[in-house]
């Protein structure tokens, strides 16, 4: 981060939530570029399943404080509120609603420091943002230029999550993982990408659920989350993201529940086209410990 501030960026635009902005790591960050004198902007309003009128804020803010970069400290829903926004800020010229589907953005947006506090929805790495409309569906904005130019992973951030997030983040990364894998058009180096996450999830998530301080589990767990992200932005997901971005939507199910109720069932529907893929990845988590008991 310090280097990120180096290259000139002074007025931060920082997303975070009311508890993170609490934490002592957000206090000595605080405490460290006071020091610098580098200024920061706040914003701790964003919901579950941001919406298109908190994204309208967060840009508008953005531009009243004359910021230059944002800092995110969260899970997917700050990191999609805030590559939403930055996206609003290349384009002033056009609505959000005009920047909805793949490449409309096609501009350089502020830089982008993401800090995940959650081991879930890769975001930190993915080329999408996600938000609720006032009609309730989910609309994604994919872009390369979404992607953040820094991730920080620090598993400190992530010792203090309830067992219940943890586990919902954590199939939202499997369900990252596997549906990717799964699709016909993943590439052989985006496959490893894939194993490799279902291998630390599926090693880690009994892990880090039952133990939450355990930083090893959890740091296991945001490289999974990373390594499926990488994995999805390129290889993409399938009808489990689509249903539960839907639920999400009208019901504001949390996205790792839906996926993670979703995913036998769906799985089940392919039938014989996902057994081979399947059948590696299930070897491949017995051979990394990760056998459901």
């Amino acid at each position: 981060m310090p280097q990120t501030f180096e290259n000139g960026l002074r007025r931060p635009f920082v997303i975070a939530s009311r508890r993170q902005c609490a934490d002592e790591h957000f206090r000595a960050l605080q405490e460290k570029l006071d020091e610098q004198d580098i200024l920061l902007s706040i914003f701790s309003s964003v919901e579950p399943n941001p919406s298109v009128e908190t994204v309208e804020k967060i840009a508008a803010q953005y531009k009243i404080d004359s910021c230059d970069c944002f800092l995110v400290i969260g899970g997917g829903s700050p990191m999609d509120a805030a590559k939403a926004a930055a996206a609003c800020l290349a384009r002033p010229d056009k609505p959000l609603s005009q920047l909805v589907g793949l490449l409309k953005v096609r501009r350089r947006i502020p830089p982008l420091i993401a800090v995940p506090t959650t081991a879930g929805t890769g975001s930190e790495t993915t080329i999408a943002a996600v938000v609720t409309g006032s009609d309730h569906h989910k609309y994604a904005i994919s872009d390369l230029c979404l992607i953040p130019r820094y991730a920080i992973l620090d598993p400190a951030l992530t010792v203090g999550l309830p067992p219940h997030i943890t586990a919902e983040t954590g199939m939202d990364a499997l369900t990252h993982a596997v549906e990717a894998y799964c699709n016909r058009f993943c590439s052989p180096k985006m496959k490893a990408h894939a194993m490799k996450a279902v291998s630390l999830i599926g090693a880690n998530l009994l892990t880090a659920y039952r133990e939450p301080a355990n930083k090893a589990a959890r740091m296991n767990m945001l490289t999974g989350s990373y390594e499926a992200g990488i994995a999805f932005t390129n290889a993409y997901v399938g009808y489990v993201h689509a249903v539960a971005h839907g639920i999400g939507g009208l019901y504001h199910v949390p996205h790792g529940e839906a996926n993670a109720i979703l995913l036998p069932k769906v799985l089940a529907a392919y039938g014989s086209a996902v057994y081979e893929p399947l059948a590696r990845l299930e070897r491949k988590m017995r051979v990394s410990g990760g056998k459901p008991e």
